[in-house]
């Protein structure tokens, strides 16, 4: 009798830790989609083409030479591990003075890191959020500018 109890408890432990990994799963998964429709937008109904948000535009505000390190020695082996590496040197960062934790790929080597994402995250957090924007440029996943719409 002792033995049927503890097997059934233990069963409903693991019904439970399973019900938990499904819910972080979950929430991970959304959170992660909802991350990445930063920057894009749909467009018009009938138009055939996708437009992309106004970009954003970095602030003026200089890096701190351990800011730039930091971001220099977190984004260099991400660049370098791309299926489509992209030189170094055509790499630009611009930093967002936005309170908010994120990141965005503009396409071309063009990434943008707000002061939040900074501020906030460790480095094996930024690595992550970054790697994230590297697959997206890797993968070519930016939207395109609709024909006409000026220099840029």
């Amino acid at each position: 009798m002792i033995r049927t109890h503890q097997r059934l408890a233990s069963a409903q432990a693991k019904a439970q830790r399973s019900w938990r990994m499904r819910a972080v799963i979950a929430t991970s998964l959304m959170c992660l989609l909802a991350g990445c429709a930063f920057g894009t937008s749909q467009a018009p109904p009938g138009s055939g083409e996708p437009t992309a948000s106004p970009r954003p535009t970095p602030s003026t505000r200089q890096l701190e030479p351990r800011e730039a390190e930091r971001i220099q020695r977190v984004m260099t082996p991400l660049i370098q591990h791309m299926n489509h590496p992209l030189p170094l040197n055509q790499v630009r960062v611009g930093i967002l003075e936005d309170a908010q934790i994120n990141a965005a790929n503009a396409s071309g080597g063009e990434f943008y890191i707000t002061t939040g994402l900074l501020e906030r995250a460790s480095d094996d957090q930024l690595r992550g959020v970054l790697a994230h924007e590297v697959a997206h440029a890797d993968l070519g996943h930016v939207a395109r500018k609709p024909r006409g719409s000026g220099p840029g």
